[in-house]
This record gives C-alpha cells, structure tokens and sequence, in this order.
C-alpha cells in the first residue's frame, strides 16, 4: 500500500480456552466478537460499501500509533491513497479524485489544480474539512461505529463459514437505520479469540462488506517521506 505497507511480524497467540464462546448466547458473542476487534490496535480492513447505486472499496492498515493509511477507489470517480493520523493527513489522489472538487472554478483554474495535485501528497492539516472527508473510513478501525443505535436484539445463529483460513460462527440480524431495513450478517472466530473478522450487510439501500484481517500482526506505519510531498492550495 505504498506509503501505508506494513511488514508482518510475529503472529498473536490464540486464546488458552479451546472453546471460548461456548455457552454463549448469540448476543453475548456478538458483543465479544466486536469488542475484540476494536481492542486491537494492530489490523487491516478492506471491503466495499454500495450506496445509491456508487460503490467505494477500501483496504486500509492501522498501528498501535493510531495512524490509519491505504487506499479508497469509488466507482465513478478515481483512487486516493491516504495517511492519517492525530494531526495530519497525507494524501495522494488521481486526476479523476481531484476534478470533481475543484467543480465551479473557472475551467482553465481546474485544469490547472488538477494537473498540479494529481498523482502527488499532499498534507493537511486533521481539523481541515477537506481531511476529515478524505479519512472517514478511517473511523471504521473501530467495528463499534458500524453497529449504530437500533439493533434488534433477535440474533440468529447461521452456519458456520470460514473467513481468511478461520472457522467462523455466523450470526443475522435485522438493524434499520435512516429509516431502512437491512440484514447484518457478522462472522465471529470460533478458533483462538472470538474476534470479529467480517461484516456483511444487505438492503434495498445498501451492500457492504467489511472484513478485518491481520489482527496483531503488523509494524508501525509511517507516513510519505517529506521530500514526496507538496504544498496544498486548493485556489478556493
């Protein structure tokens, strides 16, 4: 992932119990699952997330630091590479990425910032707007913002799956948000920590799936070198 890769280091111990959601209703493996994801600071997540009829796939890293980096590529449009952390984010966008945002700039001024910025870092200050657009799905290191606050307590135990090598439990329940039904069906690890390693949701509105891998198996990530980033002014 370019400025974002990672290289791998030692792989995590599994859990001494061999059967740690054993007696466990679906709620409470649920809950487990997520609260294990989000407690580890070392992992990756890619997926891709359908809405109104655009999709935008991600595959991003995040480090015991807090820094979040990878890539975003929306259907339509273009890829941003991207890296984020407490006080800046780093990104590096496509022609097709930077047009659409210099929109209503003369058409020589958006030719111009197009060619200027496309295919090189920038840096942002976090606070700017424009940055904390560009790192949104960054949030979603924690499994935790997916779940919102209108979940049916009626989880159902599916069959199990495997996810990335893993044996999974599955569990499906309806949620609606906006005003919109969906089904969620999340894979809870059977084997080591019952961590949750995929999230799959289906509507008339929405389809997205987000699976979180390399948990605990990573480095620190770091930002572009400071020598392959240049000056930011939008002109607007």
């Amino acid at each position: 992932m370019g400025a974002g890769s990672a290289s791998p280091s030692a792989k995590a111990s599994p859990s001494a119990s061999a059967e740690p959601l054993a007696g466990k209703t679906p709620a409470e493996i649920r809950w487990a699952g997520y609260h294990e994801t989000e407690s580890t600071t070392l992992k990756k997540l890619r997926g891709q997330a359908t809405t109104n009829g655009r999709t935008t796939s991600f595959d991003l890293a995040f480090d015991n630091d807090g820094d979040c980096a990878g890539n975003l590529t929306t259907e339509g449009a273009g890829t941003t590479h991207l890296h984020a952390n407490a006080y800046f984010v780093y990104a590096k966008r496509d022609a097709a990425e930077w047009r659409p945002y210099f929109a209503g700039l003369p058409k020589g001024q958006v030719a111009e910032l197009t060619n200027r910025y496309a295919d090189h870092w920038i840096k942002l200050d976090s606070k700017d707007r424009t940055a904390q657009a560009l790192a949104v799905f960054c949030r979603l290191k924690d499994p935790l913002l997916l779940t919102g606050t209108e979940e049916n307590s009626r989880i159902e135990k599916g069959p199990t799956a495997t996810v990335e090598g893993q044996p999974t439990l599955t569990l499906t329940y309806q949620i609606t948000a906006g005003g919109s039904a969906k089904t969620v069906t999340d894979y809870i690890s059977s084997r080591g920590l019952p961590y949750l390693l995929k999230r799959s949701e289906t509507g008339p509105e929405v389809q997205a799936d987000y699976t979180y891998t390399d948990l605990n198996t990573m480095n620190r990530l770091l930002p572009p070198p400071a020598a392959e980033v240049i000056a930011f002014d939008a002109g607007k």
